[in-house]
């Protein structure tokens, strides 16, 4: 049976505790489930105090930022956390509060930037990093098993190739593709993590 009715701050001092302990986030999060069920505090609040005690943080209470108006309370930031909502979505969502006292919790209190357009941590957790591992070690699975053929079938969303023999000349000559033959393999979905990248592998016969 689960402990009913839990302070705030008893959780944040379970969860201080616990990381002092040096458990991580995922194991945190599971000790606090399984002592205040469901809704005893959700993961990515547990996520945010590993993340806040990690940092160096002692108190388990509100902070009292000057400045900052009252309506703006921890539910609603709680809220804005969530990574999923756009800020046109919160906007619409909390009315009363501005765009721009919106997009300051998102960029100062809780410390996101964008990425891909999602606003995501500025750090890696550890849980992130053991997304990459996971994800670089699939990676190396098909490498493995189709050698170079799999890297030159790999174009990715950011400024850097994946490798050098996808050349400028390969993309000017690969504008169409045959989009039903084109494999699009989404991290997050794949291993059911919360990652932001994804990559497509495109056949080059599919290219006209």
């Amino acid at each position: 049976m689960s402990i009913q009715s839990p302070a705030k701050c008893e959780i944040r001092s379970v969860i201080r505790y616990l990381i002092w302990k040096g458990k991580t986030p995922v194991e945190v999060y599971n000790e606090v489930k399984t002592a205040y069920g469901d809704k005893g505090m959700n993961r990515t609040s547990v996520f945010k105090w590993c993340r806040e005690f990690k940092n160096g943080r002692t108190s388990v209470h509100d902070d009292q930022r000057s400045g900052r108006p009252s309506i703006l309370t921890d539910d609603i930031v709680e809220k804005i956390e969530d990574r999923r909502l756009t800020v046109d979505e919160l906007s619409a969502m909390f009315p009363q509060i501005s765009r721009s006292l919106l997009h300051e919790t998102i960029t100062e209190t809780l410390g996101y930037r964008k990425l891909s357009a999602r606003w995501v941590p500025k750090q890696l957790t550890d849980q992130h990093k053991l997304n990459r591992v996971e994800a670089g070690q699939e990676f190396l699975r098909r490498y493995k098993l189709h050698g170079d053929e799999f890297l030159r079938s790999i174009v990715t969303g950011d400024k850097i190739s994946v490798h050098n023999v996808l050349s400028q000349h390969q993309f000017e000559y690969c504008h169409k593709f045959n989009w039903d033959n084109i494999q699009i393999l989404d991290i997050e979905a794949f291993f059911q993590k919360r990652l932001t990248s994804e990559m497509i592998f495109i056949n080059k016969q599919n290219c006209i």
